[in-house]
């Protein structure tokens, strides 16, 4: 069993993603123009109607659904194409060209249902373990609703954490199928990183602290870009929204690849 080091971990998905940001920016350009006036005009859509306006009387429109659940799936494969070239060049060192970067071969059609299948697994799991944290909840509230309250968020913030390190642990599967094998599959990818729950939770804590800070930043940006209300700070909005989604991407991409280098491959950082 290897013990992860996580801020070495932390260090080299960093120093990987902008070391090679030029071939990330080579591999995913092609993708960030289809995506581009996908989202721009989506966002314009629902804007323009108003179906972005969250009211808790009132059902949600299903048109808001449809455009938001279209927008997601072509943000998905979009993900799933560059994802499996980066893991590529990353562990191979293939380097796509011309209409390789916008592939949709195979290989992304399996990343892309992996994707889902995971997610499925997972929330359904986190479905589960919210019944025992309610039921605590609710035994608690009967002599106590302080303590209810403390020891329900206490429990509903570990599990929390515990399904995002299951997440990760199963997604190393993603990163096999990335490189074509058909020998790795969920519980082995679960097998292969025992004994490292927390340290990966560790890991995916500190990228969260960071995500927020950037979060932030862009925040303030989007708060004075917004009281434009025009077209074309819309447009500017949705632009940099997708740059600070794109840097974020790359990063967790790469992540995930040094993680699978050193539980799958044996590799050190």
């Amino acid at each position: 069993m290897r013990l992860l080091p996580v801020t070495a971990a932390l260090s080299h998905s960093i120093d990987s993603t902008f070391r090679n940001i030029k071939f990330a920016f080579h591999a995913s350009w092609p993708w960030m123009l289809v995506l581009l006036p996908i989202n721009i005009a989506g966002n314009i859509y629902l804007v323009n109607l108003g179906l972005g306006e969250f009211d808790p009387t009132k059902p949600a429109d299903p048109r808001f659904l449809l455009v938001t659940l279209l927008m997601a799936l072509a943000s998905m494969v979009a993900f799933a194409s560059i994802a499996v070239n980066w893991h590529r060049y990353i562990l191979n060192n293939e380097v796509p060209h011309g209409a390789e970067r916008l592939r949709l071969d195979g290989l992304v059609a399996r990343y892309f249902g992996n994707t889902l299948l995971i997610g499925l697994m997972v929330g359904l799991v986190a479905m589960a373990g919210a019944i025992p944290i309610s039921l605590l909840f609710w035994v608690l509230s009967s002599a106590s609703i302080g303590s209810a309250i403390t020891v329900g968020s206490v429990a509903s913030i570990v599990g929390f954490l515990w399904v995002i390190g299951l997440s990760v642990r199963w997604s190393l599967k993603l990163v096999g199928v990335a490189m074509d094998r058909h020998d790795l599959g969920i519980a082995d990818a679960w097998r292969e990183s025992a004994g490292n729950h927390w340290r990966v939770v560790g890991l995916y804590i500190l990228v969260f602290l960071v995500l927020i800070l950037l979060g932030s930043a862009f925040g303030g940006i989007a708060y004075v870009v917004g009281r434009t209300e025009s077209i074309a700070g819309l447009s500017t909005l949705v632009t940099v929204q997708m740059a600070v989604n794109w840097v974020s991407t790359i990063w967790n991409i790469t992540l995930l690849t040094s993680l699978y280098g050193f539980f799958i491959d044996g590799r050190d950082f």
